[in-house]
């Protein structure tokens, strides 16, 4: 109905992990009254060196319970900043966040880029009210003394929730 509408080719939906990939296609290949078989699904990595005119990026793992066991084995956006960055600089033109605005304000780059969209007026979603730099470092502090009080009772329970994960797909690779 617009002038210019976006096509499906100019459109790339990036998610952390495999199974939501795989599911957000499958999705989309099926939707046929839509045609949007041609947008691209991928990982972070699949998208780097490329762009689209719109980027919808699905930060998933939105739980408050889960950060703890994404930062340890490095899984996810979050304590990532070259994954962040590769996301959120392949929009050429639009660019969609869809997370937990709680959780990603913990992640220092996450956090100052829901800060700026706010001040900018671009944020749409539930009430949120932005932390200071303070308090994303005493939520990163908090984070690291859960890890540590956590670690005996997460080390019993980490084969479990390792395989879960796998299960589930979402397992990612990991960067040095």
């Amino acid at each position: 109905m617009r002038p210019n509408p976006l096509k499906p080719e100019e459109i790339g939906v990036i998610s952390p992990y495999n199974k939501q990939v795989q599911k957000i296609r499958w999705l989309l290949q099926h939707e046929k009254a839509l045609n949007l078989s041609a947008v691209k699904v991928g990982s972070t990595e699949l998208f780097q060196g490329q762009e689209r005119t719109a980027i919808i990026i699905s930060t998933v793992r939105s739980k408050e319970e889960y950060i703890g066991f994404d930062l340890k084995h490095n899984l996810g956006f979050l304590q990532n900043p070259k994954r962040f960055n590769v996301a959120s600089t392949r929009a050429q033109a639009m660019l969609i966040v869809v997370g937990n605005p709680g959780v990603l304000a913990v992640d220092p780059c996450w956090g100052g880029l829901l800060q700026r969209c706010i001040r900018l007026k671009a944020y749409v979603g539930v009430s949120y009210t932005p932390t200071t730099e303070m308090d994303v470092d005493t939520l990163a502090a908090d984070l690291d003394a859960l890890l540590l009080d956590n670690e005996e009772e997460e080390s019993t329970a980490e084969g479990a929730t390792g395989e879960r994960m796998l299960q589930e797909g979402m397992e990612m690779p990991t960067f040095d």
